[in-house]
């Protein structure tokens, strides 16, 4: 899985100390993690670090105040941001207001672009939305989600729309990131929510604090025993000349099909292993 850590936008601290951070990607909040009166603060503060192929920015967009939500994102766009999570839009009509502004600048074909599903109206509209828009990646903001339809944030309440749609994404092969967590104190039960991740077929997860980034980076999604069948894995399909000629494969009694080879190569690239 791949790591998006989070950083409020106009705190200084972590805006300078991202260097001793190890993500796969950072996202630059200018939207939840910092006031909204802050904005300019933020981008005063972001213009003054280059701004790297794996940096995002979430730009803070409203339906109810149109002029000030354009500005902001125009004034982000010229930071030099090539990759955004487009947070609170409902419908297809949100999106095309805000890609317009995004095509706007000459390098939008460079762009990777984060649907972020924050209410049910995007929710229910998911499939259409990434037919028509095809980003690099959907994520689940799974507490704005509860916060407006009323439900109380639990794993199991909000199960069935993970699922749902970790499902419209890998039928789109769109990645999909999993939610964030509240958690930044408890080690072994946010080690969980990583694997739990992991095991259900996410891509990446949103990280907001330094305690999950640490978590995140030293969990291992995988059995020595799963590596020790990886590899066996490995020889087989080099023995067999690729994928292409594999069928299936008794290791050590355990059935190996075509299907189950998508978590074994995972593993391998985990572990640094080779692949064929």
């Amino acid at each position: 899985m791949e790591s998006y850590f989070f950083i409020p936008a106009a705190n200084e601290a972590f805006v300078k100390n991202i260097s001793r951070l190890s993500a796969d990607y950072f996202v630059f909040d200018f939207e939840d993690s910092i006031n909204i009166s802050n904005i300019d603060k933020a981008i005063a503060l972001t213009s003054k670090i280059n701004i790297s192929d794996n940096f995002f920015a979430r730009f803070y967009w409203n339906t109810h105040e149109p002029e000030f939500s354009s500005a902001s994102l125009k004034k982000i766009l010229q930071l030099g941001f090539k990759n955004f999570f487009i947070p609170k839009f409902r419908t297809t009509e949100d999106l095309d207001t805000i890609y317009n502004l995004l095509k706007s600048t000459p390098s939008f074909n460079q762009f990777k672009i984060v649907l972020l599903i924050e209410n049910a109206q995007a929710l229910c509209s998911v499939d259409n939305i990434l037919k028509i828009y095809q980003p690099f990646a959907v994520a689940f903001g799974s507490h704005d989600y509860c916060a407006e339809t009323g439900m109380l944030h639990t794993a199991d309440n909000i199960q069935w729309a993970r699922n749902y749609l970790l499902n419209f994404g890998k039928a789109a092969s769109v990645r999909c990131i999993d939610v964030a967590s509240m958690n930044i104190k408890d080690k072994p039960a946010f080690k969980e929510e990583c694997t739990d991740a992991f095991n259900k077929g996410f891509d990446g997860k949103v990280l907001i604090h330094p305690m999950q980034l640490e978590v995140f980076n030293n969990t291992k999604y995988y059995t020595d025993e799963e590596l020790e069948v990886a590899l066996k894995v490995r020889d087989i399909l080099k023995q067999k000349g690729g994928i292409a000629n594999f069928s299936i494969a008794n290791i050590d009694g355990l059935v190996i099909e075509k299907p189950h080879l998508n978590r074994y190569l995972k593993i391998l690239k985990m572990a640094n292993y080779d692949t064929v």
